[in-house]
């Protein structure tokens, strides 16, 4: 079992939860740390079923798990808290899992917790061989990255992702800002959050993949508190 004093008092850089405090919360509150996440940032009323697992249920109703193989290699850049990448795994048996994380403290507590291959934030993810992962994706990070960092990602996940991987992401395209979903932040008061969204049009998205063999097989819309964000799958 793993032990706060394990992570307590280490030298740390940016850390955007504190990561004793949180883990404290979520077991005060007698939530997973997924549902508490989503439930402590307004994402989720618990009246149905939380924005984060909605995510990884469209993964599974587009085949990402049952066309993984039974070792996989799967590969998540900035898990954060880990949510989507705890619940990636409970459908991923023996899987192999590497992870970039710009959070020291999270990014520790996350490879001792799913013994997982650690790199920081690396946009040339040069920790990672060449056609060797059957999954690389990214959840709620391309929403708030510079253009040229998201499609610097894009380069390396077409990249390290195998033929017939799985290149999964969200971003906010066109349709994530209509009217309907603009006059949702508005009244959230998002104007004044210090955060910096980012709209990558879908075309530009696909034509920049395409380009680098890897097809896009479906997409969908996901919860992104107060709208939508669009989740792509491509396979190469």
């Amino acid at each position: 079992m793993l032990s706060l004093s394990t992570f307590e008092g280490k030298p740390k850089t940016k850390t955007y939860l504190p990561l004793a405090e949180t883990l404290r919360e979520a077991e005060a509150s007698g939530l997973s740390l997924s549902d508490f996440i989503d439930k402590r940032f307004g994402m989720w009323d618990g009246a149905g079923v939380s924005p984060t697992q909605q995510t990884i249920n469209r993964m599974e109703e587009a085949g990402v798990f049952d066309t993984l193989p039974s070792m996989a290699h799967i590969c998540e850049i900035g898990p954060g808290t880990g949510r989507y990448l705890e619940k990636t795994l409970q459908h991923c048996n023996n899987a192999r899992c590497e992870i970039y994380e710009t959070d020291d403290e999270w990014r520790d507590w996350l490879a001792t917790r799913h013994s997982a291959v650690a790199h920081s934030g690396d946009v040339t993810m040069s920790g990672t061989a060449s056609a060797s992962v059957d999954l690389v994706k990214a959840h709620r990070v391309f929403t708030e990255t510079p253009t040229l960092v998201t499609l610097a990602y894009f380069k390396e996940m077409a990249r390290v992702v195998k033929s017939g991987g799985w290149i999964v992401f969200d971003i906010f395209t066109e349709i994530c800002f209509s009217t309907l979903n603009v006059e949702a932040w508005f009244k959230a008061g998002a104007v004044t959050w210090d955060w910096r969204p980012t709209i990558m049009p879908k075309q530009h998205a696909l034509n920049f993949l395409t380009s680098a063999s890897c097809n896009l097989a479906k997409s969908c819309l996901v919860p992104y508190y107060p709208g939508m964000s669009e989740l792509l799958f491509f396979r190469k």
